[in-house]
């Protein structure tokens, strides 16, 4: 989970998070090794109690529509960075272009994308 956060945060994930990430990870594991996490939780993250003293994590209900989401733009940017790798493939010399084209793209003049999510469809999509 943490390396597909960094992963989809371009390298530039929000800290807070993270720490929190490595909070509730350190309680739900400190049932099973509990000198390591007790030393993560005082030492690493500056916590005055030791981490036997402190209450499980508690979650909110998961909302499946998020889940789905993050899935679908996954597969989306994973779709792009596909098509644009085989667009930056170096043609051979002396191989033929595709007769009637006209396009003047250049893979090498993309470096971003834009994708826009909706609330809901317009009617004539349902």
């Amino acid at each position: 989970a943490r390396d597909r956060y960094i992963e989809n945060s371009m390298g530039k994930p929000h800290g807070d998070l993270l720490m929190k990430f490595i909070r509730v990870q350190c309680l739900i594991l400190s049932p099973i090794c509990p000198h390591l996490c007790d030393y993560i939780w005082r030492f690493l993250l500056k916590q005055d109690r030791s981490i036997l003293e402190e209450r499980w994590p508690q979650s909110e209900p998961v909302n499946w529509n998020y889940i789905q989401e993050g899935d679908y733009l996954e597969k989306v940017a994973y779709q792009f960075r596909l098509q644009l790798k085989n667009a930056q493939k170096v043609k051979k010399p002396g191989s033929a272009s595709k007769k009637g084209s006209t396009s003047n793209f250049t893979a090498q003049s993309i470096n971003s994308a834009t994708i826009f999510v909706a609330d809901v469809y317009p009617k004539w999509q349902k």
